[in-house]
């Protein structure tokens, strides 16, 4: 489960980004994470798991889909366009700020 935090929430001058339900998206469970904090970073995720795990939030599963960093450019990034440092630094961070250990 991730940590239910108010700063994790995307200010009104990145809600541009968040437009998956434009995508085709909107049939995900999903939410956008903001990271305020260098690099200041948006990632996508979508929750895993049938009807009775959404409702129990230490079964939820996550699964991080894309990620966008304003700072360098307005592109939705999908993991196999990030280079392995990156993606390991991204999931150090995602595991270290969102989720409890």
């Amino acid at each position: 489960m991730y940590i239910q935090n108010p700063g994790y929430d995307n200010p009104d001058s990145l809600k541009k980004y968040d437009d998956w339900p434009k995508r085709g998206y909107s049939f995900l469970e999903n939410k956008v994470l903001y990271f305020d904090t260098p690099p200041k970073e948006l990632y996508y995720i979508t929750y895993i798991g049938d009807s009775i795990d959404l409702l129990d939030s230490t079964k939820i599963g996550i699964a991080i889909r894309a990620v966008c960093i304003p700072e360098k450019s307005s592109k939705w990034l999908l993991g196999e366009e990030l280079r392995d440092a990156e993606k390991n630094r991204m999931t150090e961070r995602f595991n270290t700020e969102t989720i409890p250990g």
